[in-house]
């Protein structure tokens, strides 16, 4: 650059406007700069929020082996904001359970995967869940719900207060259904109607959902247990509130292989009533009132065995067994009760001078083939805390930026006073 050009450079910038600069633009700099922070900050956690959100339907896993499973000795209550099953199922079940501890203030079923994940099933009131096949794969009520992938197979010939019982392959079960219309009506010229009907007792094959009757009259109450090779069925049949009769059924066809009168004292020992050799069929005999008699209080009871060929009926040595039981399945030939004791439950397995308490925690849905096999008393379960449904995360990403933004601003704060007070010393 030549002597002359930088005297004229110099001239006009002499001549130029000095540039107009607010007094706080340092201030307004480092304010756009903890603002551009703050959001991206704020962004970066709510895409993570949103990422984990994300319904997460995991692979359906191969069934585990009865025997490789441990059922835990306790299971914690769900958090409010639990994952729900439509979400993302986790099925097969290692058990059902029920929890007042939900968002709908109701008694709320729980599935527990075997991966020992959560889900909450949130039903319409009164709705029955159903219940759960022996393998832990299926739910059967209104509809067979598969567990492992959230879809509904079919719907089946049930309404509300039927009842479903599973065989022990999880091919098949029986089904009441209900016929009574609950309603008389009184016609002009003539007596009025009965609103009560005969029920069907119908056997649904699982894989195809067709059905046909084995059984049609009153089965109210309705008990019912499969034979172990599902070729036989024991139900109970009868009106509401009076003695049932015991009947053993042909699956196939539905020929009576047994008819026999029950008093008020005995019923249907359960779901899984049949003696581990099909030769017996267990029965609760209640030891100090009739098993309708709601009043009653203080129960005991003990087994009796029938014999699925003459009828003919043996009681169990041991007595006074304390409330009532319902056989759900059987380890090395001795039957494992759900037992019942005043405002309590329990799953023990019976033994011939008492009982082994298995699971003190209530009495979960645990599926027949782990009742059977399955190693008890495993180490407490605890619900996943961030096994949680969409809104919990986008509530925490919401509170994880607002305390990012509060303690910008104290620590904003309190730095400028620092500075002030250090100037005020000089």
């Amino acid at each position: 650059m030549t002597t002359r050009l930088s005297g004229v450079l110099a001239e006009l910038a002499q001549q130029a406007p000095s540039p107009r600069l607010p007094v706080d633009l340092w201030q307004r700099g480092r304010r756009r700069h903890r603002l551009r922070r703050l959001l991206n900050l704020t962004g970066c956690l709510l895409v993570i929020a949103a990422t984990v959100a994300l319904p997460w339907r995991p692979v359906p896993a191969r069934f585990a082996e009865p025997e490789k499973v441990t059922i835990p000795r306790s299971v914690a209550e769900p958090y409010l904001w639990q994952q729900t099953f439509a979400a993302a199922p986790n099925g097969p079940a290692l058990m059902i359970t029920y929890t007042q501890h939900s968002l709908s203030l109701e008694s709320t079923p729980v599935v527990i995967g075997r991966d020992r994940s959560y889900r909450v099933i949130y039903t319409k009131p009164g709705e029955s869940l159903g219940s759960l096949s022996p393998d832990g794969r299926y739910l059967l009520g209104y509809a067979l719900l598969d567990l492992t992938t959230g879809a509904t197979r079919y719907q089946t010939p049930a309404t509300a207060g039927d009842t479903w019982t599973w065989a022990v392959d999880s091919n098949t079960a029986v089904v009441r259904v209900q016929r009574d219309e609950g309603v008389i009506t009184y016609p002009p010229d003539g007596p009025p109607s009965d609103p009560s009907r005969p029920d069907d007792v119908v056997v649904l094959d699982v894989p195809t959902g067709q059905t046909h009757t084995i059984y049609h009259g009153d089965a109210d109450e309705m008990r019912a247990a499969f034979s172990s090779d599902s070729r036989r069925v024991a139900i109970t049949v009868g009106r509401e509130l009076a003695p049932k009769r015991l009947l053993v059924l042909d699956t196939a066809d539905g020929t009576v292989r047994l008819n026999l009168a029950l008093d008020d004292r005995q019923q249907l020992a359960g779901p899984a009533a049949w003696s581990p050799d099909d030769a017996a069929v267990l029965l609760t005999y209640d030891e100090k009132c009739g098993v309708s008699d709601v009043t009653c209080s203080g129960r005991t009871f003990h087994l009796q065995q029938v014999d699925a060929t003459t009828g003919s009926i043996v009681d169990e040595p041991q007595r006074g067994r304390g409330g009532t039981g319902e056989i759900v399945g059987w380890r090395s030939g001795r039957p494992v009760v759900q037992q019942f004791d005043a405002q309590r439950c329990s799953i023990v397995e019976l033994t011939d001078s008492g009982a082994d308490v298995l699971f003190a925690d209530g009495c979960p849905e645990v599926p027949r083939r782990m009742v059977d096999d399955a190693a008890w008393g495993g180490p407490p379960l605890e619900a996943p805390i961030w096994q949680a449904q969409s809104w919990f995360f986008i509530v925490v990403a919401a509170a994880l930026a607002f305390a990012t933004f509060t303690t910008a601003r104290l620590v904003r704060g309190y730095r400028r006073r620092r500075g002030s007070r250090a100037a005020l010393a000089l």
